[in-house]
């Protein structure tokens, strides 16, 4: 009594059936595989019982704590599971965002976002559309370039971005930016020769230069809407479909005004103007016939109207006269080669 012929300890309390022979410990919560059986183990490779855990691949994380927060930092969606995966936990994102890749059709699994403090750009990608609904800020530059087979651009709700370019997208047709009424920067609206209606319904004010150009079906300008002030140079040229240039309450440019290489258009009307910044260049517009801007009383560049086959030399020498009389044209003038 009380030997131990194999090791154990056979005086009462001892612990034959727990003894240790393989290093376990026989008692309540004995950890014999490694694992932890209280609440939160980590029984799997990587995982965290508690809430709030990341089993998985999101790249967006699983904490829905945040959801309809602000992601920070930029962002890049290369396909339609990662704006999936954002919208099940954010609606804003507080850096650039990037659309990039040849997977991408549609942006329609963004339809959560509201805003970008910086830019958003997609260029160069396969979409055929983008509709972002709920989209109101963008803090930096929109930039849609490159976007061979892009036809349809719908940011209906937008009504802050510091600057816009539209560019090089060969089959848009179609743009509907109409809740935008300022923009602080630049508004460049460049070879989409496809496109009919520039999509600016409600825009008032630029605060640097505006230019169309190279948009071959453009029929009209009632796309850019109740314009008034343009902060530095406007350019409307090589429009191909235009037949008029009438921009009824537009008041003051404050850099050049060059409106040329129209073939079809007929009559340029500017009610409101009463001063062009730079200079004021009209050229190249083979059928224009009448050229009107009552109200234009001061030119600070050079003043040149020429090479308009069809337009009579009177109306332009009527309008030099009537600067002249006003403020005054500071650069040189020259008027030669039209009717």
């Amino acid at each position: 009594s009380g030997d131990d012929d194999s090791g154990d300890d056979d005086s009462a309390g001892d612990d034959d059936s727990g003894d240790d022979d393989s290093g376990d410990d026989d008692s309540a919560g004995d950890d014999d595989s490694g694992d932890d059986d209280s609440a939160g183990d980590d029984d799997s490779a990587g995982d965290d019982d508690s809430a709030g855990d990341d089993d998985d691949s999101d790249p967006f994380g699983d904490d829905d704590s945040n959801a309809g927060g602000t992601w920070l930092g930029d962002v890049t969606f290369s396909d339609s599971a990662e704006m999936l995966s954002f919208c099940n936990h954010y609606t804003a994102i507080d850096g650039n965002v990037s659309l990039v890749g040849g997977t991408l059709t549609d942006t329609a699994a963004l339809s959560c976002l509201t805003a970008v403090t910086g830019d958003l750009s997609a260029l160069g990608t396969s979409l055929q559309s983008i509709n972002l609904p709920s989209l109101s800020y963008i803090g930096g530059v929109l930039s849609l370039r490159s976007n061979l087979d892009l036809t349809e651009i719908s940011i209906p709700s937008l009504f802050v971005v510091d600057s816009l370019e539209v560019s090089l997208n060969h089959r848009l047709f179609s743009v509907d930016l109409g809740n935008l009424i300022e923009v602080p920067g630049f508004v460049s609206l460049f070879y989409n020769p496809s496109l009919i209606d520039a999509g600016l319904d409600q825009l008032t004010t630029v605060g640097a230069y505006l230019t169309l150009y190279h948009n071959f079906q453009l029929t009209d300008l009632s796309g850019i809407g109740p314009l008034t002030s343009v902060g530095g140079d406007l350019y409307i040229t090589f429009s191909g479909d235009l037949p008029h240039v009438i921009l009824p309450q537009l008041a003051s440019i404050g850099g050049n005004l060059e409106l040329g290489h129209g073939p079809h258009v007929t009559e340029i009307q500017f009610a409101a103007l009463t001063s062009v910044g730079g200079s004021l260049l009209i050229r190249f517009e083979d059928q224009l016939t009448f050229l009107s801007m009552p109200q234009l009383g001061s030119v600070g560049g050079d003043f040149t109207i020429s090479d308009n086959g069809l337009l009579p030399t009177s109306q332009a020498e009527s309008l030099r006269d009537q600067v002249i009389a006003a403020n005054g044209i500071q650069g040189s003038i020259r008027i030669e080669y039209n009717q």
